[in-house]
């Protein structure tokens, strides 16, 4: 597993936090694994829809996915 350096703030609504935390209870996972997880699976939508690379994106790029498109 690759050096874990990078870190990342988000705000969510009060419903939004409920439902990740009883996701990460009802699977026995913490926070990080899922966060990291749903990540995962948005590198394969994105190599999908032609990126050669997702994790060398730019994300300031126009060819960058809007936030919530899938």
């Amino acid at each position: 597993m690759a050096k874990l350096t990078e870190s990342v703030n988000f705000r969510l609504t009060p419903e939004e936090k409920q439902v990740w935390l009883q996701y990460c209870e009802m699977t026995s996972r913490t926070q990080n694994d899922v966060f990291r997880d749903y990540l995962r699976t948005l590198a394969k939508k994105m190599s999908k829809k032609g990126a050669s690379n997702p994790a060398t994106l730019d994300p300031h790029s126009s060819h960058a996915p809007l936030s919530g498109e899938t």
